[in-house]
């Protein structure tokens, strides 16, 4: 499905513009993916409470909701 919307992407909207003419943005999934990839690497280390397991919902949400 990801392979799909980013496909489709191309064709019909300039996201990929954008990201070329602003690289910076490319930050953003990058940051994305390292956060999964650590998840996944503290829990497989049995270290829970270093993979965010403490929390109830994640925090980062929080200071941009108005």
């Amino acid at each position: 499905m990801a392979v799909v919307f980013l496909v489709a992407t191309v064709f019909f909207t300039g996201l990929y513009g954008n990201y070329l003419a602003h690289p910076t943005l490319f930050l953003v999934p990058a940051l994305a993916v390292v956060g999964l990839v650590g998840i996944r690497f503290f829990l497989v280390q049995q270290a829970a409470f270093k993979a965010g397991a403490h929390r109830p919902s994640p925090s980062w949400p929080v200071p941009f909701s108005a």
